[in-house]
């Protein structure tokens, strides 16, 4: 995770973004020296939790679900929500 503000600041252009709150596991997604200095954690979902994060939270407002496999939104009934803007299972593995 680089601390630059343009990445926090446009939705989707950090690769934390697109890692569910599940994938979150290694510190290997958490980057810059700034960061390494922070992070003590042995793992990035520790850290997101104490921070107020939940997976819920995570997985709908940061990742926007783009973590998940089709069949993950089927599982936990977000495809509804996805295919009346469009989405079905080819697109959405497909992206």
């Amino acid at each position: 995770v680089d601390p630059n503000a343009t990445y926090w600041e446009t939705v989707s252009t950090n690769v934390i973004e697109k890692l569910s709150f599940g994938d979150l596991v290694t510190k290997q997604y958490i980057r810059g020296k700034k960061w390494k200095e922070r992070v003590t954690a042995e793992n990035p979902k520790s850290v997101l939790t104490e921070m107020g994060f939940t997976e819920p939270v995570w997985d709908c407002w940061i990742n926007h679900y783009g973590g998940y496999e089709w069949s993950g939104l089927v599982r936990y009934d977000i495809a509804p929500s996805y295919e009346v803007l469009g989405w079905d299972e080819e697109a959405w593995n497909s992206y």
